[in-house]
């Protein structure tokens, strides 16, 4: 692209250690309060705990994900003992992140949910593995907030309403290509995950598209939304090839210097290596202040 500079093109790509290994990559089944339920795309949480530590030069005084799945990013939250904001738009996995980093009864009617969840899958777990969970886990962190919305949506950010104070990490991983995994539930099951998190109050009207857009546009979509009102805020966005195999990093990282309208800093892609069939595993990185 005519946008960068040799020099800039020859820094951009970087290679970086974390994942090292398969084990790494994907979500780890003991990881307590996690496991409850994880997608099959799940990141795993002492990776980002890891990553962030690694990356940031600044500590995060919170956690923000726009596509927080079933809580993987916020259960690194709560275990870096920091707030989480997050949004998702698949009800099953909203209900599984808001068990996972809330408590109350709005917490206790999703981990029901979870536990119905878990009965379809053939999964059953009872009180005592939860109780477990908890007592191993680090404490709940007060001001976290889910929401059940498109994270592409400028009105779920305005319900969402994320610190303006403070260093923000923004760690996301949106959606690849059409063939994300998904949680496929007996409708049943579904109602019961929209009731839940109709009675808490954290639904808001959104559907999962039919089939989603590209990767860039759904990545900036949000991002362009997340850095809004935001201090200051490291960046840190996953990466694979999409169904196609396109690889967008160089251009969401001309995306995100050009078309965030703020002071951007220190793009750079870190490449680590193929853990799935669609190629590289990268993170693009940048800070927003």
């Amino acid at each position: 692209m005519e946008h960068w500079s040799r020099s800039q093109e020859a820094t951009l790509f970087r290679h970086y250690h974390l994942p090292s290994s398969l084990q790494e990559y994907l979500p780890d089944r003991n990881e307590p309060v996690d496991r409850w339920l994880q997608a099959e795309n799940a990141s795993n949480v002492d990776t980002v705990v890891a990553t962030i530590g690694d990356i940031c030069d600044v500590p995060p005084e919170f956690l923000v994900d726009p596509f927080a799945g079933g809580g993987s990013v916020a259960v690194a939250a709560r275990k870096m003992g920091v707030p989480f904001f997050g949004m998702e738009i698949d009800p099953a996995l909203a209900c599984a992140c808001i068990a996972k980093i809330t408590d109350g009864p709005v917490a206790e009617g999703c981990l029901k949910v979870v536990g119905t969840i878990r009965d379809a899958m053939g999964r059953p777990f009872g009180h005592d593995e939860v109780a477990a969970d908890q007592n191993r886990a680090n404490p709940v962190v007060p001001g976290s907030r889910v929401l059940c919305a498109d994270g592409t949506d400028p009105e779920s950010w305005k319900r969402l309403d994320p610190p303006a104070r403070g260093h923000a990490v923004i760690y996301t991983s949106p959606p690849f290509g059409v063939s994300s995994p998904r949680v496929v539930l007996p409708a049943v099951v579904r109602r019961d995950a929209l009731k839940a998190l109709d009675e808490g109050r954290v639904l808001l009207p959104s559907e999962p598209p039919a089939e989603f857009p590209d990767y860039l546009s759904i990545a900036m979509g949000a991002l362009s939304l997340a850095v809004r009102g935001l201090e200051s805020a490291t960046l840190i966005v996953e990466h694979e090839p999409d169904d196609q195999g396109a690889d967008s990093r160089r251009t969401l990282a001309e995306s995100l210097e050009t078309g965030l309208g703020r002071k951007v800093r220190d793009v750079r892609v870190l490449e680590t290596r193929a853990f799935s069939r669609r190629g590289p595993f990268s993170l693009i990185v940048c800070e927003v202040a």
